[in-house]
Parts: structure tokens; C-alpha cells; sequence
């Protein structure tokens, strides 16, 4: 019995008859797949028709339109299954000349995937007759190529949180710039849209409620790009039905990284997934070397009256009090620093953050706790001279908008969660424990218990320095304080980057740089 792909699909249902002509044709229930005149004056008929210089062929049949093409016929795609048929029943000469253009496939995904590579490269795609056999076969495979030709699109799916939408803007701008031409749906929760809609290159924007399992996306997507590691987005993910599937996929019975383009590549995101900052990993799955970019952003002008000179501050987490109240830094201790820096503080965050702002002391014009929708936030955050937060959306949002931004860790780990931005100051407790992150608090929280008020005045001075030595005795109180501090594009595992910049410097002969060989030593002077 015949258990071949072509004949599970019903390609070989066709009958061999004999055409007026003489040559051999397909019939299927008194249908004429193939001309029932002269199936090589059709071939010839067709192929002239076509103008390309490279021209695959959908499904072999009896191999008329490729032996039709002659020189310009690039590829066979053929179903497992098709061959036989076509060693029986094809003329010798047609055999002959077009064996070695054969590609043999098993499966509906790898037809495609070889039909979209192959389409994408210019080449012209038509379907062998043969295969109106199986009418919707047919027409899943033209629409399939006009989809690469006219429209061709992908997906991304990132459903969650604020600040890992935020965070994958870059990574999906920079893929957008290497190709133009597609069409780009973000697929995320709610209110998340609102946040991917402030970015450009995204051409459409899908925002779903909790809960929703598939989406209808128009035409077929070449790519999906899943971000997100829970079941929600895998099963959104296959209702897509890509041609290529590229992140987070059910893979047996866990969710892991994929990548249907490359399985070694896959392999190799697996490894590095819990290694390094979220922001890199979507540069990566997407198969690209990442920067520390911030996001290109229309931002509108805020519809507040802001005073001309002011600070943002965060004293919790929006996403809810169950989840960050043993994250948070204590909110009074905040308080008592951003007095003691001076100048105007506006208060944003949830409404749930709200009365901590009101027990701070922050007047109620400028408590915005619960009043702003994200694209205000972000007009808000784009006029501040600096913003201080906890790792939580709002500043990520004030990382990517490029504002001098210092963000307080507990217990979560800079190297996977820290915001990216050319002005960050990420400052965490100097414990091992904090700084490789908890999957759920310990009792003594001893992490979050050890700032204090000069903590945060030094993170705020040390993100504010305009000159080598303010920043460097920003950074020694920090240190002395038992915290480290991280600054952008400095490697996460480096406690103290200014201190082994400056280490690189010889302490005899010349210098690489004048200015650090003279902060070296005066460092080093001034610690003796």
C-alpha cells in the first residue's frame, strides 16, 4: 500500500490516459488536470508566457512545464511520493533532462518553507497541473506565493510586561530596517498596544485581551517571532500557521527557544537565553548582532502643565501590590533622598501607587499615580531632567526615552531585567544572591533592606556627573556602602567598571589615555 506524502494528500488519485495526441495526461473524475489535446503544446504555451529567467515548479506530474522551460527552469519542489509516478509513466527524454532540478519534500511545512526561500530570491513560482488534484491544495500554495510577491509579512508576539514590550522595540526596528519590504504585526496584551504603537516601523498593531488563544492576521505571515515563554503565546503563535515559527514554541513537553530557519542556531539561543538581558536576546532570535540602541519613539508633547525643570519618581511597581511590594525599595527612605536632592518630583506609577506618594509628601499636581495613560507617561518622562524607579515599565520607558535614569534592584537580576539606554544607572546591594536574582524573596530581604538614604543620593549624583572625579566619588560612596552599580554597555558581571577602565591603564611608561592614567593616580593617591 501506498503510504507516501503525495498520496496521503491525494496527488496520485489521477488516472494515466493517453491524449489525442498521443502523449500521456492526468484525469481525475472525468477532469482533465493536464490538456486531453496535447499536454506538451500547453507546457510550451505556458512556459513562453513566462518571462523570468529562473522559473520553479510546484509538484512534477508528468514533467511538461520543466522540461518546457528548458534552461530556465530553476527548481522541482516535488511531494514524496510524486517521483515514482513520474519514472513510470514520463517519457525518457523528459527524465533525462530534468532529474537533477528534483527536490523531494515529506511534509506541507517544508514544501513551503523551500516555496517561500525560493520566491523570495525573485525567482518566478508556478504550479504543475498535476497538482489541481487537490483543489485546496492548489490554491493554499498560490496564495502562498502571492503572499511572498505582494505582501510578504511577519508577526511578533510579545504579550507581556510593559517593560519587555519596551525592551523589544529596538531589536524589532533594526529587523524592520534590514527589510523594508515586510509587513510588520505586533501582537500583544492589553494595554500593552498603546506602548508598541509609540514606535515606528510597526505597520500594525494587534492588541488582544487575557485569555485569547488565536488570531486571524490576514494573509499568511512568512515569520513569527514569539518573545513570550508561556502557552498563550504558543498556541497564538500556531494559529498563525507561519511558514516559519522563531522563538518560543511547545517543543515535546516543555517550551523552548526554536528557530525552524536554523536548529543549530536554536540550540545555541537555549544556552544563552538565561545569560543575558532580555533587550539582547530579541536582537538574537532575530538573528542579529545587537547594539545599545534605544528605540526610535513619537513621543507627543505632554498636555500637562509641567513646571520648566523637574525629577520622575516611581515608588513602587503598576503591575500590582501582590507582586512588588517585597521587590520595592522602601518608599519612605525614597522619599527622604529625593527631598534631600531638592527640586520639583513628579510622582507617576499605578493608582494602586497612589496614597504612597500622598504619605511621601508629593503635592497632589504632581502626583500622577493612576492619571496617565502610557503615551502621557512617556511625554511626561521626555521632559524630566531625571527619573528614578525601581525595575519596573516606567523605567524602562525612561531608559529607551534617553533620559539620565537610575533604577534601584532588589532582588531581581540586572543581568536579564536591567533597562537599556546610553544613561543608565542600574545600582544593586553587593550580594551574590541579588545579583544572579530570587525566584521568589527570602524572609530577610536583606537586599532591598540595605539602602539607604545616602544609597540613593550617590546612585542619583553618579547618574548626574558631568566630570570624571564627581563621578568617581559618586562611585566610591556607593561602593563604601556595600552596593554595585552597573553603567551602560559595561558587561553585567563587572562590579566596578570605572575602577577596571581605569585598571587597563599602565602605571609605567605611556599612557593609553592621559585623562584616566590621571584619575588612576588619583585614585589610588587619595585611597592611601
Amino acid at each position: 500500500m501506498d503510504d507516501s506524502f503525495a498520496h496521503s494528500l491525494g496527488l496520485l488519485d489521477s488516472q494515466i490516459k493517453e491524449s489525442k495526441k498521443g502523449a500521456k495526461t492526468l484525469v481525475l473524475n472525468d477532469r482533465s488536470l493536464l490538456s486531453a489535446y496535447d499536454p506538451k503544446k500547453e507546457a510550451k504555451r505556458i512556459a513562453d508566457a513566462i518571462s523570468n529567467d529562473t522559473v520553479d515548479v510546484i509538484g512534477l506530474g508528468l514533467g511538461y512545464i520543466s522540461f518546457a522551460l528548458g534552461s530556465r527552469l530553476g527548481t522541482i519542489i516535488t511531494f514524496e511520493g510524486e517521483i515514482e509516478r513520474f519514472k513510470q509513466h514520463a517519457p525518457s527524454d523528459i527524465q533525462a533532462s530534468i532529474e537533477s532540478k528534483i527536490q523531494v519534500f515529506r511534509t506541507n511545512n517544508e514544501i513551503d518553507q523551500s516555496l517561500a526561500s525560493l520566491t523570495a530570491q525573485g525567482h518566478a513560482v508556478i504550479v504543475d497541473g498535476s497538482i489541481e488534484a487537490v483543489p485546496t491544495l492548489a490554491n493554499d500554495l498560490r496564495t502562498l506565493i502571492k503572499t511572498v510577491i505582494e505582501k510578504p509579512s511577519i508577526c511578533i508576539i510579545h504579550l507581556r510586561t510593559a517593560g519587555d514590550v519596551i525592551r523589544s522595540l529596538s531589536a524589532v526596528q533594526a529587523y524592520k530596517r534590514l527589510q523594508p519590504h515586510l509587513h510588520v504585526t505586533y501582537i500583544t496584551e492589553s494595554p500593552y498596544g498603546e506602548l508598541v504603537q509609540l514606535g515606528h516601523g510597526i505597520d500594525e498593531v494587534l492588541e488582544i485581551k487575557k485569555g485569547v488563544n488565536s488570531v486571524s492576521a490576514g494573509l499568511r505571515p512568512l515569520m513569527t517571532f514569539n518573545f513570550s515563554g508561556e502557552k498563550q503565546a504558543v498556541t497564538i503563535a500556531d494559529s498563525l500557521n507561519a511558514v516559519w515559527k522563531i522563538g518560543y514554541a511547545q517543543v515535546e513537553d516543555d517550551i523552548a527557544l526554536i528557530d525552524e530557519r536554523n536548529n543549530e542556531y536554536a540550540i545555541e539561543l537555549r544556552e544563552i537565553r538565561n545569560r543575558i538581558n532580555r533587550y539582547q536576546l530579541y536582537f538574537r532570535i532575530f538573528g542579529l548582532d545587537y547594539s545599545f540602541d534605544v528605540p526610535d519613539l513619537n513621543i507627543p508633547d505632554s498636555d500637562n502643565k509641567l513646571p520648566s525643570d523637574y525629577n520622575v519618581v516611581q515608588f513602587g511597581g503598576g503591575s500590582g501590590l501582590a507582586v512588588w511590594d517585597a521587590k520595592k525599595i522602601d518608599p519612605e527612605t525614597i522619599g527622604q533622598a529625593i527631598q534631600q536632592h531638592g527640586s520639583i518630583w513628579i510622582a507617576v506609577g499605578g493608582e494602586n501607587e497612589r496614597h504612597i506618594a500622598e504619605k511621601i509628601g508629593i503635592s497632589d499636581k504632581h502626583n500622577l499615580c493612576g492619571r496617565t495613560s502610557f503615551t502621557s507617561l512617556a511625554s511626561i518622562i521626555k521632559g524630566a531632567h531625571l527619573y528614578l524607579g525601581h525595575d519596573s515599565g516606567p523605567t524602562h520607558l525612561a531608559a529607551a526615552l534617553n533620559i539620565p535614569t537610575v533604577c534601584l534592584f532588589g532582588f531581581t537580576s540586572p543581568i536579564l531585567n536591567a533597562p537599556i539606554g546610553p544613561n543608565v544607572t542600574v545600582v544593586q546591594s553587593d550580594i551574590p544572591c541579588a545579583f544572579k536574582g530570587c525566584p521568589v524573596a527570602c524572609p530577610d530581604l536583606t537586599c532591598i533592606m540595605n539602602y539607604e538614604v545616602e544609597t540613593i543620593i550617590s546612585a542619583i549624583q553618579l547618574s548626574l556627573s558631568q566630570d570624571i572625579k564627581s563621578k568617581l566619588d559618586s562611585a566610591s560612596s556607593l561602593r563604601k556602602l556595600g552596593m554595585k552599580y552597573f553603567l551602560p554597555q559595561q558587561p553585567s558581571e563587572d562590579s566596578d567598571p570605572l575602577r577596571n577602565l581605569m585598571d587597563q591603564e599602565p602605571s609605567l611608561g605611556m599612557p593609553n589615555d592621559l585623562a584616566l592614567s590621571l584619575t588612576r593616580e588619583w585614585v589610588y593617591t587619595t585611597e592611601r
